[in-house]
């Protein structure tokens, strides 16, 4: 990947179908592949699953994703996947899940808003069936 140079670092996220609210999230990189015959931008989004990470290359927004945030320094987020994919960990939902993955990217902070809303949610029920029971 010495060839690609990053203009943009998105993480980006798509709702998953039957997924109850829950999205799959994603890091789409902006930038010139030399590879291509034209030389042409392209667009190369990154994903992570349980059956590890995959890359695919694209000349258009790849449906159904949305911008979840945008990386503050490129070069950075590109040196975190870069140094990921060394060591990329097991798939973990509760603590390195596609959306750990994508804003440790962008940020350097492996933080999933789905899990802690639903941990959150969670202790609040487990608190009020407590209280219930008194």
């Amino acid at each position: 990947m010495d060839s690609f140079q990053v203009d943009r670092v998105l993480q980006v996220a798509r709702p998953i179908q039957h997924g109850f609210g829950a999205k799959h999230h994603a890091i789409l990189l902006t930038g010139f592949w030399s590879q291509w015959s034209d030389g042409g931008p392209s667009l190369t989004l990154i994903e992570m699953d349980r059956k590890g990470l995959s890359v695919s290359y694209h000349e258009e927004y790849p449906d159904g994703y949305f911008v979840v945030q945008e990386s503050q320094d490129p070069a950075l987020s590109a040196q975190r996947w870069r140094a990921y994919l060394e060591c990329p960990g097991p798939y973990r939902l509760g603590s390195n899940n596609c959306e750990h993955f994508a804003s440790y990217i962008v940020t350097g902070q492996k933080i999933s808003k789905q899990v802690n809303a639903t941990l959150f949610f969670g202790m609040c029920l487990l608190a009020w069936l407590s209280l219930r029971a008194r």
